[in-house]
């Protein structure tokens, strides 16, 4: 398939990828209950949307002038893709790799690491109850926003498909 196809593909399907990231972050604001059974689900529809961003920032990329330009141009864009609490992840092993914590501290984490998972069974136990703690709802409320800046992102650049 040439590039230009698909390059009027991506532009076609922005809209309807945004009306369904629409549908994600409602449902998971206002329907928690229903999003936790389709979790993985969600999940899938939230990678094709973000890979659907990524392509269509790639052919915009091709057609800036310069590195410069481009990141001058869609700057909120480049960071709505990105996946920060991934970078935070690298961060934390690359600590670990290089070593700047010694055995000592990377036993400490163990036990903590231990000790999370005894409260996470104890999360899972109140969870069967239905009892929501400040930490849940938290987590309700933080999810669908750290997914606003992918939908605000392409409201504002997205590009109408041309003619061809």
């Amino acid at each position: 398939m040439k590039p230009q196809k698909i390059e009027h593909i991506v532009d076609k399907s922005i809209p309807y990828l945004l009306l369904l990231l629409t549908i994600l972050v409602v449902t998971e604001i206002f329907f928690h209950d229903i999003a936790l059974q389709y979790y993985s689900l969600i999940e899938i529809f939230d990678g094709i949307i973000i890979s659907v961003f990524i392509i269509d920032l790639i052919f915009k990329y091709r057609r800036a002038r310069t590195i410069g330009d481009f990141v001058k141009a869609y700057w909120l864009e480049i960071l709505a893709v990105i996946p920060f609490y991934l970078i935070f992840r690298l961060y934390e092993e690359i600590g670990l790799l290089f070593g700047k914590l010694g055995a000592k501290e990377l036993q400490q984490a163990a036990h903590v690491g231990i000790e999370l998972e005894k409260e996470t069974k104890l999360v899972k136990a109140v969870e069967e109850v239905k009892f929501i703690t400040r930490a849940e709802r938290f987590g309700r409320f933080i999810r669908p926003i750290l997914r606003l800046p992918r939908f605000l992102m392409a409201t504002k650049f997205y590009e109408r498909p041309k003619k061809k």
